[in-house]
This record gives C-alpha cells, sequence and structure tokens, in this order.
C-alpha cells in the first residue's frame, strides 16, 4: 500500500433529494483508477481506464467488486454505473481495502469481512465491529443508471443519478453506513446475477457526472 495524504492504492438528501453538484472546468482530466480487489466471480475489462468493467457471469452467486483506490479520511466520491442487469437488483457501498479478493468477496456485504452496503430491496448489511448499515428505502436498479459513493470521515451515502437515496452527504447528515474508528475502505458493488451483471466503476473527475459539492474525485 501506498500512502497518498489519507488514501491509499495498489501498486499492482434525504428522501431522495437532489445532491448539489460540482461544475468542472475543462482542465479538470483525471482519468481516475478501475476495480482492484474482486469477488472472483468477477472478470475485468477495459473501456475506458483499465479494469474499469467488472462482469458477473456467475448466476445466483453473489459477489463484490471493489475500487482499487482506498481512503481512511477525507471527502471522496465515486460512480458505478449498471451497463447491464439480468434481474435490477445490486448493492452498493464500501468494503475494507485489508479484506482480500477472490473467494473471501463472493459473497454480499452481511457475509464478507469489514463491509457495509445498502441493497435495492431497501435493506441494509455489514460485517465488523466497526461497520453498519441500516436503510428502509428500496430503488431500482436498470441499465445507464449511475450509483455514486460518498465517503466523508467514515461516512457513506449512496445516490442515484444525483439523488441522495438516504441523508444528505453534502450537509453531512443521515449516512445510512457508517465506520467507527480509522480504515481505509474501497468504494464497491455487490451483485446477484440471473445471467450476467456489468458493473462500470468512475473514478477521475472529467467522467464524472454527478460530482456533490465539498468532495473530491475517488481517483
Amino acid at each position: 500500500m501506498n500512502d497518498f495524504g489519507g488514501s491509499w492504492r495498489r501498486a499492482s438528501g434525504f428522501g431522495g433529494s437532489q445532491v448539489s453538484v460540482i461544475s468542472l472546468g475543462a482542465g479538470a482530466s483525471i482519468p481516475g483508477v478501475g476495480w482492484g480487489e474482486t469477488g472472483d466471480f468477477y472478470s475485468l475489462s477495459t473501456t475506458v481506464i483499465l479494469n474499469d468493467t467488472a462482469t458477473n457471469s456467475t448466476a445466483g452467486g453473489w459477489s463484490i467488486a471493489g475500487s482499487d483506490t482506498a481512503h481512511s479520511s477525507g471527502s471522496y466520491y465515486a460512480e458505478i454505473k449498471i451497463i447491464s442487469t439480468s434481474n435490477n437488483r445490486a448493492m452498493f457501498g464500501i468494503v475494507d481495502d485489508t479484506t482480500g479478493g477472490g473467494s473471501s468477496r463472493n459473497n454480499y456485504f452481511a457475509l464478507v469481512t469489514n463491509s457495509a452496503g445498502i441493497d435495492s430491496s431497501g435493506a441494509g448489511y455489514s460485517n465488523g465491529a466497526d461497520y453498519s448499515a441500516t436503510s428502509s428505502t428500496s430503488f431500482s436498479v436498470n441499465v445507464n443508471d449511475i450509483f455514486g459513493i460518498c465517503y466523508k470521515n467514515g461516512n457513506v451515502w449512496i445516490t442515484r443519478n444525483g439523488s441522495a437515496i438516504l441523508g444528505d452527504p453534502v450537509a453531512g447528515t443521515g449516512a445510512p453506513i457508517t465506520i467507527s474508528n480509522t480504515h481505509a475502505v474501497n468504494a464497491a458493488a455487490a451483485t446477484l446475477p440471473t445471467s450476467s451483471d456489468v458493473v462500470q466503476l468512475i473514478t477521475g473527475s472529467a467522467a464524472l457526472s454527478f460530482l456533490p459539492s465539498g468532495y473530491t474525485a475517488w481517483g
């Protein structure tokens, strides 16, 4: 791991309120970094940046994909775009950077060590003493939807197409996912395909669609 001032990279809105979005200047052309550790149900491919697309083709197999870059403090934002979905279901959240890939991530957030996320069914799931997740709001998952992971000093909000599913990530209130103590975490998605699900990670500022005010591109 390398320490980039609170971030690590491997060497290898209440009730759906709209989130205030930063307008990016023409010079903001940061390419970002793709997926890192994933469950072994995923295969990675490249569309814009290295390993930015993850495909889970294991029917009935939950698996988590996590960003290559992790953050332990500050305010950071990443987007996960739905390229294809076989059952319109997914979870979004975070997973500890120390949680290995492969079979250790072949499940959903409740059963993967040191992780937390919210399910499109309206449930919140977590694993680990320092991780918690609550939810009571279901949401739809459709092709071309963009889900945002908003991390702010141990609190995490999820947005859908620019609107917060729960709480307000700009005001810093009502976070459905919280992390006590200091942990470096990856932005993460979990899918459970009936045939094949594909998710794309977007972390560079130039490519983000809904960067909230006060947040920096995940990178």
